[in-house]
């Protein structure tokens, strides 16, 4: 049995969080998420990783030196399904920082990383990435292409 898999998805909601004497952005970098065609090897290890990452970049702009902001980056799919009877959940992703932590993707915001960031001090700018692997099984998987869209967040708090 062989299995298509391309993720193909329109990666980026590019949040810009407008807090109090400036502002903090968020930047992603390397979509779209893809992967090869699976070879029996990937169907018999269970997953296939993807052929790519995301990488993200949180910053501040404008304000003085010294304001404190919690920024939040979260990762959701646009899609329930990945496409006929393949469950969004075999799709999963980590942070690049934590190898060994997968987490299968929902439709609601989850968070991926959260910093205290400090206007040219601590985390000012900070980033990191996102993997993806996708889990592969020979009775489940008919051959077909799969998709869905990733929207990655950034939410800004002022402590």
């Amino acid at each position: 049995m062989k299995l298509a898999a391309a993720l193909l998805g329109t990666l980026l909601l590019l949040s810009r969080a407008a807090v109090a004497q400036g502002s903090v952005s968020l930047t992603v970098t390397g979509g779209p998420v893809a992967f090869a065609t699976p070879a029996a090897t990937d169907f018999n290890t269970g997953s296939i990783a993807s052929t790519g990452s995301l990488t993200y970049s949180v910053a501040t702009s404008g304000g003085p030196p010294g304001t404190s902001h919690t920024s939040t980056v979260s990762i959701r799919a646009t899609t329930g399904t990945l496409g006929g009877t393949k469950p969004l959940s075999d799709l999963q992703w980590e942070r690049a920082d934590l190898p060994g932590t997968w987490n299968g993707l929902t439709t609601s915001n989850t968070q991926v990383e959260q910093r205290t960031i400090v206007r040219k001090g601590a985390n000012d700018p900070w980033s990191n990435s996102i993997d993806f692997r996708m889990l592969l099984s020979y009775a489940n998987d008919a051959p077909g292409s799969y998709s869905t869209g990733l929207v990655v967040t950034l939410t800004v708090t002022t402590p």
